[in-house]
């Protein structure tokens, strides 16, 4: 490593030289005792095919939770083969101090079950090992998402445990801290799915949960027991030299105890073959010692890799603003170590509420600045927030929830009373609370409500805030009306004729439209249809005023209708629009829209009115376009029920299609896509 990666060697070399002064000195840690529980976020990347949660990669609760329980039963020493540590190794072993729990917030402050399931579409990831023994991470493609793997969570927070179901030769691999300040993205370990936890999908003899723990190892700063070279060094004191790592002869016994090394020096109790940093099978392994403790300890304390774990870990947020009178500040928590317990070492403040939980209320006294103490389990956090007596600004803002109703809510809080107003409608949910609904007025042509205002108080005083002029939104305006079909205008408008008009809007359309009619300076009568098109067949002659409104989801109209004036006659013989329309308990046509074909077909005979059965046989057929020019005709024999129109030669637009049947014409509108 010295000679091909000189600045990853001194870092390694420095590491060593911080982990020994701590050795020496043990202070430094952002901790109640020193020497006590240190909590360790976990979250877990499982990495699946789309099997469902329990089965095959995609491993069940119960197995990761096994996991978590095995890595604390082994780093404080509950485990229960701790019994089958041999007399002389006895007085070493240790309770290492750590403890794991499945994270409970994530990165933004929000709640979580510490477990990430990411689907992948890779067949497997293999261990790629780059120069001094770095794993290629870029290659592995494990904790990438663009590689079909997972991103971290922040590595500075959380210890990141990635699980995939094949690792082409390998159980898993872990990070060194002396590596996380180049590799930040990449820290963690890595074990295999059938050797991770003790239940569900695990294989033996690897099903114990210990190549976990000997992965966190890694990641604590532990090398292997034999120092990675024939009676090489580990840098631990207790730990007695070996000339490798033990042979295992059988995936089911363990060792027997004493196992000779060859290393000059050694005591006579030979081998730690059950040191979790030996490779031994999983049911062989069964202490950390002290000396290990320490090493894993060391990297915590200030200035060491890993001390933003308790320095990130368990702290007061600083709120983005002064406290004014009573707020919550918050904690962050990702394990959610508790009871938190509160207290206010100095300042204008008292703690109003949220003992044991992650955020406190509190309320101010005077203004000034406050020093805030959070405590739980081993740990303790500090920070010095300003405060001040007067109530906090706040403001309204409002949200439609149906035509009649509108639904006003503040947002700051803690406020002990709300008073709400409004200059018109009324206040309809309770006057103490952060919303209230009101009902609103008949709409008016401007659409304005009045003003809606609310006073919030609390021990501080009170504050206010003002919603004026609250309008509705109505529609926009229109331009004018035009004829679509026929087009130009016609000379006159024929009695019983069928007529299409189009509206301009003018800027963004509406999402609807009115259309209607009245006949003689009479009432309204609406039409059929609510696009930008009207369709209409004046029932007898007269002066007809055609308007247009434009609609939304409250309001119809906008206060001006768009209208047009024509004049229809019994006896106009330039309106080649003049039959009824055709109906559709009669006739079907579809598909409409359609781009080559239309059938045509009778559904009831005797639905024509006033007619007999063979006069709804479809006798002709003809196709308008929009300016009243026939571009298709078509003659069928007596007592044709069923009819294909081939329109494929017309291009895409507008038609009307006449239906001959008997002495009479019926029109349906068509529309042609190409």
């Amino acid at each position: 490593m010295h000679a091909q990666d000189p600045a990853r060697y001194q870092r390694f070399a420095n590491l060593e030289a911080f982990t020994a002064n701590f050795i020496a000195n043990q202070s430094g840690q952002r901790l109640i005792n020193q020497n006590g529980v240190i909590v360790i976020p976990v979250v877990v990347h499982v990495l699946h095919r789309g099997e469902a949660v329990g089965t095959g990669r995609n491993i069940s609760l119960a197995q990761i939770q096994s996991q978590i329980d095995v890595l604390n039963e082994d780093f404080r020493r509950l485990n229960a083969d701790a019994a089958n540590t041999p007399a002389p190794f006895a007085p070493v072993a240790a309770d290492y101090g750590f403890e794991f729990r499945l994270a409970c917030q994530d990165p933004d402050r929000n709640p979580t079950d510490g477990i990430i399931r990411r689907q992948t579409n890779r067949n497997n990831f293999q261990f790629v090992e780059g120069p001094n023994r770095l794993p290629d991470e870029n290659a592995i493609g494990i904790k990438m998402t663009g590689t079909g793997g997972s991103d971290p969570w922040p590595t500075n927070h959380y210890l990141n445990i990635w699980v995939t179901d094949d690792l082409l030769g390998v159980y898993g691999y872990a990070t060194w801290p002396a590596d996380f300040a180049a590799r930040p993205q990449f820290d963690g370990i890595v074990v295999r799915t059938t050797a991770f936890g003790r239940v569900g999908n695990v294989t033996a003899p690897y099903d114990l949960g210990r190549v976990a723990s000997h992965e966190v190892g890694h990641w604590l700063n532990l090398r292997h027991i034999w120092g990675d070279a024939v009676c090489g060094d580990d840098f631990v004191d207790d730990t007695p030299p070996q000339s490798g790592p033990t042979p295992t002869t059988s995936t089911s016994t363990c060792p027997s105890f004493p196992i000779a090394t060859s290393c000059a020096g050694v005591n006579p109790n030979g081998r730690m073959f059950m040191n979790y940093m030996d490779v031994t099978i999983n049911q062989c392994m069964n202490l950390f010692t002290n000396g290990q403790r320490l090493r894993g300890r060391a990297i915590f304390a200030a200035g060491g890799p890993r001390a933003a774990f308790i320095d990130n870990y368990f702290q007061i947020q600083q709120p983005a603003n002064p406290v004014r009178c009573r707020e919550t500040v918050r904690l962050f928590n990702p394990t959610c170590t508790g009871p938190v317990s509160w207290s206010v070492l100095s300042g204008p403040a008292t703690i109003a509420g949220g003992q044991g939980t992650n955020e406190a209320i509190i309320q101010s006294t005077g203004s000034g600045a406050v020093v805030l103490q959070a405590t739980a389990g081993n740990y303790i956090t500090e920070a010095t927030i300003d405060v001040n007596q007067t109530a906090a600004p706040i403001s309204a803002n409002t949200s439609q929830i149906n035509c009649t109703e509108l639904v006003i809510s503040v947002s700051s809080f803690l406020f002990n009373s709300y008073l709400w107003s409004v200059q018109s409608g009324d206040i309809l949910l309770n006057a103490t609370s952060t919303s209230a609904t009101t009902s609103l007025p008949n709409i008016s042509a401007t659409g304005t409500y009045g003003t809606i205002s609310v006073t919030a108080t609390n021990t501080c005083g009170s504050t206010a805030t003002t919603l004026t002029d609250y309008q509705q939104e109505f529609p926009p305006a229109l331009h004018t009306i035009e004829n679509y079909i026929p087009y130009p205008e016609p000379t006159c408008y024929q009695a019983e004729g069928f007529y299409f008009f189009k509206v301009n809007d003018f800027g963004t359309p509406p999402p609807e439209y009115q259309w209607g009619y009245r006949l003689n300076g009479g009432s309204d009568v609406i039409v059929s249809g609510n696009s930008y098109i009207g369709q209409y067949l004046f029932p007898s002659a007269g002066n007809y005023e055609i308007f247009v409104r434009p609609k939304n989801e409250c309001v119809t109209g906008n206060g001006n209708d768009v209208t047009k004036q024509i004049f229809v006659q019994n006896d106009c013989m330039g309106g080649w629009m003049c039959s009824q329309a055709a109906d559709s308990s009669v006739y079907s046509v579809y598909p409409n829209p359609a781009s080559d074909r239309i059938t045509v077909s009778v559904k009831n005979a005797l639905a024509v009115k006033g007619a007999k059965a063979a006069e709804s046989d479809i006798k002709a057929i003809t196709v308008f376009d929009k300016h009243g020019a026939a571009r298709k005709r078509f003659a069928y024999p007596a007592k044709t029920k069923n009819v294909v129109v081939d329109v494929s030669s017309l291009p895409g637009d507008i038609y009307m299609l006449e239906i001959q049947s008997g002495n009479k014409r019926y029109r349906k509108m068509i529309s042609i896509h190409k």
